[in-house]
């Protein structure tokens, strides 16, 4: 299940993986909010609460996946939604960063997100971002097309529990 273009959930968050002794918890929960500047489009925030329920018209195959090696990690998440009820309605969507964690509480690095809607081109948004961390809370700015007159620039707020 795809959440948001950068989940939090703490048993699956981009980034570094959970030290080892961590006590493995019996449910997760997590908060964020990411608010689009878009150039051409009305700005907007996209509040997301993960938890596992839900009802959809049709079938959601994905893939999270994570690789780290020291302070340099792979990640991307991509869903393929397939709606019963219209074909115009399904989409592919994929998030993937590469980035560097020098220190626990900041992270930066390169990110792609990837938009395949019923019968359209994809449509390909490279940018980079810069992350901080405190205890519970992070934050990170992306910026989409920086070479662009006019860049897409998403800030998300996320919160774990």
């Amino acid at each position: 299940m795809l959440t948001t273009p950068l989940s939090k959930d703490p048993q699956t968050s981009f980034g570094p993986p959970a030290p080892a002794a961590a006590p493995e918890k019996a449910w997760s929960f997590s908060a964020s909010a990411y608010t689009y500047v878009l150039p051409d489009d009305p700005n907007y925030v996209q509040p997301t609460i993960a938890a596992v329920f839900g009802n959809t018209a049709g079938i959601a195959p994905g893939y999270k996946g994570s690789l780290g090696w020291g302070m340099l990690d792979l990640s991307s998440e991509t869903e393929y939604v397939i709606d019963t009820g219209s074909s115009a309605d399904s989409f592919l969507y994929t998030w993937s960063e590469l980035g560097l964690t020098p220190v626990e509480w900041c992270r930066f690095g390169l990110v792609v997100q990837r938009t395949k809607v019923y019968k359209t081109e994809f449509d390909i948004q490279r940018g980079v971002f810069l992350g901080v961390s405190y205890k519970r809370v992070d934050v990170t700015a992306y910026v989409f097309n920086p070479d662009a007159s006019r860049p897409i620039i998403v800030v998300g707020v996320g919160v774990s529990f």
